[in-house]
């Protein structure tokens, strides 16, 4: 993917929702991929056995979790 293309989708990522929070959908293993200490920063919610919904208030936190499990 070009530079263009991978920018185009971090985008797509940091807009907040109505409430304000920076929203993730991730895998149980994307999850574990998450340090505890950045854990205790996130609102984090389990949809499914192994799908979560990761929320941040923090747009420098949500950049950094996509860098970390993408």
């Amino acid at each position: 993917m070009s530079d263009y293309g991978k920018d185009k989708v971090l985008r797509e990522y940091l807009k907040p929702d109505p409430q304000g929070y920076y929203v993730l959908l991730i895998s149980k293993e994307e999850l574990n991929k998450i340090p505890s200490e950045v854990r205790e920063k996130l609102v984090i919610e389990e949809i499914s056995a192994n799908e979560y919904i990761v929320k941040t208030q923090s747009r420098s936190l949500i950049k950094k979790l996509i860098q970390l499990i993408k």
